[in-house]
């Protein structure tokens, strides 16, 4: 099992779902899910918690989580529009009285303009409350100039980010990455909206039309997405089995291996390829690609039969911390083959490999309606000394 683990509980982002799936995977009586809120001044009421419990879900103010670095930190966040709309659904319980008569008597964008202090990047918001005091800190600098300093710092204090699309898989990867054995269980989603008439398109729109609402959530969500990506990629790739995942898997000999991890279509059957397997790029210009070198002075190599728009020049390659490789490239019976230097490089290894554009068929010719973006077509993935 892991460290112990606060799930820092953002409201109408599925938390309590979500928490309620990580803490069935702990032993009965070790968790503990939106019991207890934890504001300033609660530090060690947390610590004792956490003598209690191995997972904690819960809101956290006041900068609670600022001392807290050997606790994990889990969280997850909804796609800011969406976020706000079940936020102003929500104000309509009975339960949320001060709410009542204003959103029963002005319009939503009318509401959102009056209450914007309440609906703003919510989100970003929650997030530097857990570790800072971020009512005060609005009050001295203003509450942009405050998550403007403080957000990246925050974000870097979390461990597992998961976007709200994501809470289905993210406990069976979580269970991976801990080695807990998890049986098949019913998916059950806690404090769901009901269809209570409102007009969601209204509020959507009203929403899209105040983009500073969302501004910062907008940048946090799609961080989220990243992270998460980068998370799933390191999980199912590198299986805790240590075998190898070979739907990923483009060379394999003498255990050394390339695996196209990210940004890469399913391969061409080889009857369409000539005998061989081919990899389309795409559709973002960015694709990555896992090695495992098993000693230094190594070369990687493939071939490209098919550039979409681009020259064989244009395509980069870099390591993990964004250096560039050198690159060696060679006609060779009507393709080119690409040789990268690695030779520095060993073990498991990440390479970013970067074009200018993915286009489509439909921009580059007057016949082919295709909207499928591909950039590159690869084969015969290898690594030679």
């Amino acid at each position: 099992m892991t460290r112990k683990t606060f799930y820092l509980h953002i409201p109408k982002t599925g938390g309590q779902s979500l928490a309620q799936r990580i803490a069935a995977l702990y032993p009965l009586g070790r968790s503990e899910t939106l019991t207890t809120d934890y504001g300033d001044g609660d530090s060690e009421k947390l610590r004792s918690a956490f003598g209690r419990f191995d997972f904690i879900e819960s809101h956290a103010k006041g900068g609670v989580l600022a001392d807290f670095s050997d606790i994990g930190i889990m969280a997850s966040i909804r796609n800011p529009i969406d976020q706000i709309i079940s936020h102003y659904r929500h104000l309509f319980q009975p339960n949320m009285r001060l709410w009542q008569r204003a959103v029963r008597a002005l319009e939503p964008g009318a509401l959102f303009d009056t209450f914007s202090d309440f609906f703003a990047n919510f989100q970003s918001r929650c997030i530097v409350e857990a570790f800072y005091d971020y009512e005060s800190l609005s009050r001295e600098i203003g509450p942009i100039e405050a998550l403007m300093r403080y957000l990246p710092s925050c974000l870097e204090r979390i461990n597992w980010f998961v976007p709200s699309e994501k809470i289905d898989e993210f406990p069976e990867l979580w269970a991976l990455e801990n080695k807990i054995p998890m049986f098949p269980r019913k998916l059950i989603r806690v404090n769901t909206s009901q269809n209570d008439g409102i007009d969601k398109n209204k509020i959507r729109h009203a929403i899209m039309s105040r983009p500073n609402m969302y501004d910062f959530d907008m940048i946090v969500y799609n961080h989220f997405l990243r992270k998460y990506s980068e998370f799933r990629d390191r999980i199912i790739l590198k299986p805790n089995t240590g075998a190898i995942n070979d739907s990923f898997l483009a060379y394999n000999s003498d255990n050394e291996h390339v695996w196209l991890a990210e940004n890469w279509y399913v391969p061409e059957p080889k009857a369409i390829t000539g005998g061989e397997y081919s990899w389309w790029a795409g559709p973002q210009a960015r694709s990555k690609l896992h090695c495992r070198l098993k000693e230094l002075g190594g070369t990687l190599k493939f071939k490209a039969r098919v550039f979409a728009g681009i020259s064989p020049q244009d395509v980069i390659f870099r390591d993990e911390q964004r250096a560039s490789l050198p690159v060696k490239l060679d006609m060779m019976n009507d393709q080119i083959e690409y040789s990268i230097d690695v030779e520095h490089l060993v073990g498991d290894i990440k390479i970013i490999i970067d074009v200018p554009y993915c286009y489509a068929p439909i921009q580059l010719t007057l016949t082919d309606d295709s909207c499928v973006r591909r950039s590159i077509l690869t084969s015969n993935w290898r690594i030679t000394r």
